[in-house]
């Protein structure tokens, strides 16, 4: 039973009483409870058994109850037979007032969690990784180390200054912060974990004999501060892992595609477009993996888009200090353009060659196999001058590999990429004969070949290049029905072309071709057919193996005579 006390209604109180006590019953002034009324009127609520049953009270080993069971029996309704009022509020003990200090506190730290989340929840921080997280690697001598520093040093200069505000390079196994742009799966982090590895050595064959990583050390950064480019380069991890395997696009990578491109979409339909690097390479992302599906369609329509977002940004020249960007926009160009053997989106054109550093340009034609060609017909001025630049492109990179030179990877990649886009907008002057026109375009088709094999970063099972492979084909059958080619320089084309071209018909052409051609040369030893082909364009550590490789596979008849080694 309760009542209330008069007073100021500011310090209203209710006093309760137990109502089967009969009214002559003295007052337990040492049990009472002083309810305070100051802020309005206190909810009073019945006693409602509610939840688990109570457990039987436990007594310590010394047979005492312990404090909190003792607390509870002596705060039940049924001990309070009545509640005093007097001027000043009574004394509940010390034992309850540890009771309730507690069972506030316990309420305020419920409350300062709930508060904290809910913080953290609208503040969306973002990502974060340990620091002491790192890729395995093994162990490393001297001169790796040493390349490494190098590496470093490289990767460093060619870096916009705006890449020290990215975050960092490392993917964590788990993230339970929510701190990604998208919600991160495990699937999602093993295909960005091979792009990072497996992928960026497919990617980037140059830059990583000196360990540099731009895949790792720039873009997946990037990727972690924008969800389309996220989303896109989880896109090119399955697409990497889904054709060297020989299967199809999975449903969940097309899921990726969709969002990206829907990311996309809303940027650009923005009053003011979105159009960062980010974006651009999102776009790029999607062209260079569309032909790598053999989409040549899809490829053409993402290049026009990207045509128009350069525009905006002030073409590719206003990416001449983020030599990433514009590597990234080459390739996507190149990769379709060289495919289809058409002009490519963008021009591009490394001038001032002598001034990069450790490079090496040579003002003539040295190599003896083109210059017999030369000497034999007249060959066009612009398709001279691109001769020469790759027999630079072909002398640097040979000391490239071998450690003799400190040119920077990406200076190398440049002028690969400008010799190929020289080569594709070329067009040759009908003033010469029909021989003489022949043999300068399938001089033309076999450089875009030759460099093919110093860029090949296809994964493997990938479609490409039979578009190239079948023109030059034509080109090989038209001129042999006007007179033929130097023998030499033809042996050379069929290596050239088989190591590249992926249709099993046009491979089968030039690996026969090529097996009549030595068969006339009666050159059954291959250290000669190696000296012939050092002749020409030649970098050691790719056609070593690779055309020994296919001279082992050539059928042969060496019961003639001659050696094999």
């Amino acid at each position: 039973m309760t009542g209330t006390t008069s007073g100021s209604p500011s310090s209203s109180n209710i006093v309760i009483f137990d109502s089967s006590s009969s009214s002559s019953t003295t007052f337990h002034s040492n049990h009472s409870i002083l309810i305070s009324c100051r802020n309005g009127p206190q909810k009073l609520t019945g006693h409602v058994k509610r939840g688990r049953p109570k457990k039987e009270r436990q007594t310590s080993p010394s047979g005492e109850c312990n404090e909190e069971s003792q607390i509870n029996e002596y705060s039940s309704t049924s001990k309070f037979s009545f509640v005093t009022y007097t001027a000043s509020p009574q004394n509940a003990g010390p034992k309850i007032q540890r009771l309730v200090r507690r069972r506030a506190m316990l309420n305020y730290r419920r409350q300062e969690r709930k508060q904290k989340s809910a913080s953290e929840e609208a503040e969306k921080p973002s990502a974060d990784f340990p620091a002491n997280h790192s890729f395995p690697e093994g162990k490393k001598d001297d001169n790796e180390v040493l390349r490494q520093n190098v590496a470093d040093d490289r990767m460093n200069s060619a870096l916009p200054t705006t890449t020290a505000d990215l975050l960092p390079k490392e993917i964590t196994a788990v993230e339970p912060f929510n701190a990604f742009p998208i919600k991160i799966e495990p699937y999602m982090l093993e295909l960005l974990l091979s792009y990072t590895t497996s992928i960026y050595e497919t990617m980037y064959t140059i830059e990583k004999h000196v360990n540099l990583n731009p895949a790792k050390d720039y873009w997946l950064p990037m990727a972690f501060q924008d969800a389309a480019l996220l989303h896109a380069f989880i896109f090119c991890a399955d697409g990497h892992v889904t054709i060297t395997q020989g299967r199809k696009e999975r449903p969940v990578a097309v899921i990726h595609l969709r969002k990206a491109i829907q990311i996309v979409n809303e940027r650009l339909r923005a009053p003011v477009p979105i159009i960062t690097d980010a974006t651009i390479a999102v776009v790029c992302t999607f062209a260079h993996t569309e032909i790598l599906n053999g989409n040549h369609e899809n490829w053409m329509v993402h290049m026009r888009g990207l045509k128009q977002m350069l525009r905006q940004r002030g073409g590719i020249q206003a990416f001449e200090s983020n030599r990433l960007v514009r590597s990234k926009i080459n390739r996507a160009d190149l990769c379709g353009s060289i495919d289809a053997v058409e002009s490519p989106y963008f021009e591009f054109s490394v001038r001032d060659l002598p001034t990069i550093p450790g490079y090496n340009q040579l003002t003539t034609l040295t190599t003896t196999g083109f210059c017999r060609i030369t000497n034999s017909i007249k060959l066009d001025e612009a398709l001279s001058r691109i001769l020469c630049q790759i027999q630079d492109v072909t002398s640097n990179l040979n000391l490239f590999y071998l450690h003799e030179t400190q040119i920077h990877p990406l200076s190398l990649r440049e002028a690969i990429t400008s010799s190929q886009c020289s080569l594709l907008s070329f067009k040759l002057q009908q003033s010469n004969t029909t021989r003489e026109n022949l043999i300068q375009e399938i001089l033309r088709l076999g450089l875009l070949l030759y460099l093919v094999t110093l860029l090949n970063e296809s994964p493997t099972g990938a479609s490409l290049y039979d578009t190239l492979g079948a023109r030059m084909k034509s080109k090989l059958i038209e001129i042999r029905r006007n007179g033929g080619l130097n023998l030499e320089f033809s042996l050379w084309i069929m290596f050239v072309a088989a190591s590249v071209v992926r249709d099993s018909d046009t491979k089968d052409y030039f690996m026969k071709s090529g097996t009549e051609i030595i068969e006339k040369l009666g050159a059954s030893c291959w250290g000669n057919v190696e000296s012939l082909f050092k002749s020409f364009f030649w970098v050691e550590k790719i056609h070593q193996r690779t055309f020994k490789t296919m001279w082992s596979a050539l059928a042969i008849d060496w019961s003639k005579g001659g050696c094999f080694a």
